[in-house]
């Protein structure tokens, strides 16, 4: 074999493995962009969340607080709606309610014997108690009892009034009588006169026996006139006493009508504060609001003290269904709808659960800052589908648990993940003026 024959072969076969490397790579290329090209892989969205406590967390406060005089509950027990949680000391509301209600009693009693004097009623007859009430029934003893002393008050006013106008009536019969001899003393004198005057102007009789008749008979006339001056006194004196006895009964009425327009001021303002105190006395009972776990219990005990508006514990409602915050940055909201599925990862459980299913339920309009990191974000709200809540155990999803979402956009080819960037950067590039 000659050398040129050798150079030859050794030329095959030094280029032997280079063009099966060739072809090799070659092939991996294309089989790479064939399989790029066409074979479809699913995207998604990454997001971080936790199960949102505010649709389910109840906090339980009281407006004015005060002392607890019973803690009824513990950190994590389970309630139902209604049932009792705690309840405050009300010795202060009770004993401020039953003053306003004892007042009520007394005001209503005294609303019924004013009626009565208004109407001139000649006894106090107030309406039955439907029920035993000591408390009533005493009060209303009391105004009867007042109702008999007042009306004897007017009634001994109105005899002594009245007496004193028999006693004058009986004074005008007596003047009467005497008026009455008067004039007949005076007509026996005046046909005296006549008579001596007619014997003086036969010159019988002596002009002073005239002279004393006619004297006589002037001082009759006197007396006359002074008696019926003494009888129109007492006249009046019986007018004015018939008034004084009206202006008592008219007084009577209207002093109690006047009582009557105070009393229902009175009860209006009474009847006010006692629904109020009744409302604050009820809301010293505080009841589960939902049906739940109790949480975030605050160090309380009988006796302590809980300060107004303060919250004393939390009740998870477990009864509706858990939402899901989930946090999505400003560049990836564009790939997220509504309606859009999302896989679920619980990441805080101690025991394992399945990938869950759920599905958006809301974006928020604009993003969020966090106040720790100054991060933007989008909260998605995504809710589990029925199928993946029934496959949680009861109670497991609690408020604060952190997950981790895929929320799926399609298949997309490994291609097409490549020449996007490069395709959104041409067309931004295009569209610049």
């Amino acid at each position: 074999m000659n050398t040129t024959t050798r150079t030859r072969i050794d030329g095959i076969t030094a280029r032997g493995p280079l063009v099966l490397g060739m072809v090799t790579t070659m092939a991996l290329v294309g089989g790479f962009l064939v399989w790029a090209a066409t074979v479809p892989i699913d995207g998604a969205v990454l997001a971080a969340g936790e199960v949102d406590a505010t649709p389910q967390r109840h906090l339980v406060q009281h407006t004015e607080g005060g002392i607890v005089a019973q803690l009824a509950v513990r950190e994590g027990q389970s309630v139902a709606a209604g049932d009792l949680l705690l309840r405050l000391d009300g010795g202060v509301l009770d004993q401020e309610w039953a003053l306003v209600s004892s007042q009520l009693v007394e005001v209503h009693a005294r609303r019924h014997r004013l009626m009565a004097e208004r109407a001139g009623a000649p006894r106090f007859s107030p309406p039955a108690l439907a029920e035993p009430d000591p408390a009533r029934q005493a009060a209303l003893a009391a105004q009867g009892r007042l109702f008999d002393a007042r009306l004897e008050t007017l009634q001994r006013q109105v005899a002594q009034l009245a007496q004193r106008r028999l006693q004058i009536g009986a004074q005008l019969q007596g003047l009467a009588t005497q008026q009455q001899a008067l004039d007949r003393e005076a007509a026996l004198l005046e046909r005296d006169l006549v008579a001596q005057r007619a014997l003086q102007d036969r010159g019988l009789t002596p002009a002073s026996r005239v002279a004393v008749l006619e004297r006589e008979v002037a001082r009759i006339d006197g007396s006359r006139a002074a008696l019926s001056v003494r009888i129109a006194e007492l006249r009046g004196q019986t007018a004015e006493i018939g008034l004084q006895i009206e202006t008592l009964q008219a007084g009577r009425r209207e002093d109690a009508e006047v009582q009557l327009s105070e009393t229902a001021a009175q009860l209006l303002e009474l009847t006010t504060r006692q629904g109020m105190l009744s409302a604050r006395r009820v809301h010293l009972t505080l009841r589960a609001p939902v049906a739940g776990l109790v949480y975030g219990l605050a160090a309380l005990a009988p006796g302590a003290v809980l300060r107004p508006a303060e919250t004393a514990m939390e009740v998870v409602s477990q009864t509706n269904t858990p939402v899901l915050a989930l946090h999505v940055r400003p560049q990836d909201i564009d790939h997220v709808h509504l309606g859009q599925a999302a896989t679920i990862h619980v990441t805080t459980l101690s025991r394992a659960l399945p990938e869950l299913t759920a599905y958006v339920t809301a974006i928020s309009a604009a993003p969020f800052t966090t106040d720790r990191t100054g991060e933007r974000y989008y909260r998605v709200d995504a809710m589990l589908t029925p199928e993946s809540l029934a496959q949680v155990p009861q109670n497991a999803l609690l408020p604060g648990l952190s997950v981790q979402a895929f929320l799926a956009t399609g298949a997309r080819t490994p291609l097409g993940y490549l020449v996007a960037p490069i395709l959104d950067q041409l067309n931004r590039a295009l569209r610049e003026p």
